[in-house]
């Protein structure tokens, strides 16, 4: 029997990126993890939110070497 050859899609890729382990189980056993409940739901869209609010601002209000983007690209002021 010859195994089955699967892709790795961006979805999977990003998912790897986060913990190996999930990586593993969204590949062979993805009925095992669990479904996402509402109150964690409800946080991921308070987090987007929040984002959108900050996005809004004007450059001059953001805080200097915050955030991703100074970890990400540390010459960045």
């Amino acid at each position: 029997m010859t195994p089955k050859r699967q892709h790795l899609t961006k979805s999977a890729f990003l998912l790897g990126l986060q913990c190996d382990k999930l990586l593993w189980m969204y590949q062979n056993q993805r009925d095992l993890i669990p479904e996402v409940d509402g109150a964690t739901l409800a946080v991921m869209r308070q987090g987007h939110r929040v984002g959108d609010l900050v996005s809004s601002l004007p450059p001059r209000l953001l805080p200097k070497n915050r955030g991703r983007a100074s970890i990400r690209n540390p010459d960045m002021s």
